[in-house]
């Protein structure tokens, strides 16, 4: 009986091992050559038989080995979805806005702002400020002149908008004045170069 059943037993077994080898290769992104194939196969039929009742459960127990863990690879990969997918509020460090972002985003944007969570309006503030800076601005000057300018803002326009309103038109009135007497002064000094000649002929 052994003679008839062993050659059977022995090929089943291998198409098992080679169906377990291919799933293992599908799930962890190994690579199975045909000389490993061959080798495998080598070692199966060197391997002392078994009965087919014990083939059989060893293969079940195999598959169902697989299957657990196969559910835990789902798992833990719709748990990194989950957490991907997840928002955090973050408060802007310059002006104080608060919105809902992910945490990867807001662990970049930190990153690239050394350290601090900016909002987008306030990144592109501080990018044009360390462009236009000369001779050269870095990244904590920029964001430190930043969070001065809106804590002005808020100490002063939101606290009181009626007098803010009144400083900035006084401010808008000097500078207007200001620019009539430069007006003035460019316009003397062109009146003046332009009498010479005629003084002297």
């Amino acid at each position: 009986m052994k003679a008839i059943f062993d050659p059977p037993m022995h090929i089943y077994r291998f198409h098992v091992k080679f169906i377990l080898f291919k799933i293992f290769s599908i799930i962890f992104g190994t690579k199975c050559t045909k000389q490993e194939i061959l080798e495998e196969e080598s070692a199966v039929f060197i391997m002392s038989p078994t009965s087919i009742m014990d083939a059989s459960y060893a293969a079940r127990k195999v598959v169902s080995d697989i299957s657990g863990q196969i559910d835990n690879v789902v798992k833990d990969f719709q748990e990194i979805v989950r957490v991907e997918e997840q928002v955090t509020k973050a408060k802007c460090d310059c002006c104080g806005l608060c919105e809902e972002y992910t945490p990867n985003y807001i662990k970049k944007i930190k990153e690239s702002h050394s350290g601090s969570w900016v909002c987008g309006l306030c990144s592109e503030a501080v990018g044009e400020m360390i462009r236009r800076g000369a001779p050269y601005v870095e990244m904590k000057e920029a964001l430190e002149k930043h969070r001065e300018f809106f804590q002005e803002f808020n100490g002063t326009t939101r606290a009181n908008p009626k007098l803010a309103l009144t400083s900035t038109m006084r401010k808008i009135a000097r500078r207007s004045s200001e620019y009539k007497r430069e007006i003035k002064d460019i316009t003397k000094i062109a009146r003046s170069s332009s009498c010479i000649p005629r003084m002297n002929n």
